[in-house]
């Protein structure tokens, strides 16, 4: 069985249906960490009338929350779990303009520069071949949204080792080398951002004050590189 199936089979061995569809609103935690990703997300890129792809798209929370706050003329989610396609299709069922197929990054099928825009969150770092997934999505679209595991983060380090026996492959990324092979692959502009301080293992109560610090350490020269997650948009024109 190849690192692809063996992804496929630990996700659907591991999904349960009730609780994913719950997303982002399971804990505060998770609540706090989504609606900074897609905020930043959203303060950076106008999603209006485009064509919008999304890898590894789970359950299809981005697709609903954008389509809350923008009017894309097409989105299509993509997961390798055939489980996530039929949560996210429950969960955007009342969107026209939003379609799921099964699939993996690294060869998606879909014609070539018919997106405007091409979206992953949380998900390269599952794919076996990132390199491999990035090339197809400069074949699929014009631009890319990447939120990713920072690997300069020591916490995060910490929690890989959980997985190092599991199928599913978890891992993350060094911000200069992500933005290195995005040059290679001819994108015109690329900009990068450093997010999320706050760690799991903080209590919930408390999660608030540390949000107020966390802000401010987004911004703070050299200290904002140990962040959890980077965020980069990249531009092919």
């Amino acid at each position: 069985m190849d690192e692809i199936e063996k992804e496929k089979r630990w996700w659907e061995e591991h999904i349960d249906d009730e609780s994913e569809l719950k997303k982002p609103y399971r804990s505060y935690y998770e609540y706090s960490r989504w609606r900074k990703t897609f905020g930043l997300i959203i303060d950076h890129y106008d999603f209006d009338e485009k064509r919008v792809f999304v890898g590894g798209c789970g359950s299809g929370i981005f697709e609903k929350q954008v389509n809350r706050v923008s009017k894309p003329k097409e989105i299509v989610g993509l997961d390798l779990s055939d489980k996530m396609i039929k949560l996210a299709r429950i969960r955007n069922k009342n969107l026209e303009n939003v379609r799921f197929i099964q699939g993996n990054l690294e060869g998606t099928r879909l014609p070539s520069n018919y997106f405007d825009v091409a979206v992953i969150i949380d998900a390269l770092h599952h794919v076996p071949n990132p390199t491999k997934a990035l090339k197809e999505m400069k074949r699929v679209s014009r631009d890319l949204i990447l939120s990713e595991p920072n690997a300069l983060n020591p916490i995060r380090r910490i929690n890989e080792l959980k997985f190092k026996n599991e199928d599913v492959k978890e891992s993350s990324f060094i911000k200069w080398e992500l933005k290195k092979i995005l040059q290679e692959l001819d994108y015109k502009k690329i900009t990068c951002y450093n997010y999320n301080f706050i760690p799991k293992f903080i209590p919930e109560k408390t999660i608030k004050f540390f949000e107020r610090i966390e802000n401010k350490l987004e911004k703070f020269p050299l200290l904002k590189e140990f962040s959890g997650a980077i965020l980069i948009i990249a531009k092919g024109e």
